[in-house]
């Protein structure tokens, strides 16, 4: 199932490696360095990386430095950092200072297209409000009434109005049957509803 485990032992060295099914490794190996001095490695190698432990890792230079000196601001970014205050504080309270820009004027296309617009707007309101009286006084005058005739056609009006919903066809309903096939014993099963 993937899972291996070796190594070996001579004087002056040694190595052992176990891998588990899911791939991990885990191990260790020794040697004499031409110094003289024994060499101990021990690591693993998984999901979270490989990481090693041993007794002749370098180690990095120490860095006694001292620390920077903050950049000191310049007058025109304090001035810029207390207008940008004044207007977030001005914000805030609700008043907000008032430009002293002109307003900007219209140009005659736009003016005259505001107008057409405005009498539009008037008369699509005047159509509404008179249109929404005639409804009413229509549906008062007919609601009760069987028939209207008009002298250029015959109207009926029906005093109700019943909407039906259309009523599904109904669905067949059997007894279904469950079918299970066992494709490797103690292992892979496949179902199918019949």
């Amino acid at each position: 199932f993937g899972q291996a485990s070796y190594g070996y032992a001579h004087p002056g060295q040694a190595a052992t490696n176990y891998q588990d099914a899911f791939g991990n490794q885990v191990g260790s190996y020794a040697y004499i360095n031409p110094e003289g001095e024994e060499i101990r490695v021990s690591y693993t190698a998984d999901a979270n990386g490989f990481r090693v432990v041993s007794n002749a890792l370098p180690e990095g230079p120490v860095a006694d430095l001292a620390l920077p000196v903050p950049v000191q601001d310049t007058p025109e970014v304090i001035a810029a950092r207390q207008a940008h205050l004044a207007a977030v504080a001005a914000a805030e309270s609700g008043v907000v200072p008032v430009s002293t820009l002109q307003p900007v004027q219209d140009t005659a296309e736009v003016a005259q297209a505001k107008k057409e617009h405005a009498e539009a707007v008037e008369k699509a309101r005047a159509m509404a409000s008179d249109a929404g009286s005639r409804k009413k006084r229509s549906f008062a005058r007919f609601h009760y009434a069987p028939s209207m005739t008009y002298s250029t056609y015959a109207h009926s009006i029906s005093p109700y109005t019943v909407a039906v919903a259309p009523v599904p066809a109904p669905v067949p309903v059997r007894e279904a049957t469950l079918t299970k096939t066992v494709l490797n014993p103690n292992h892979a099963v496949a179902y199918r509803v019949d």
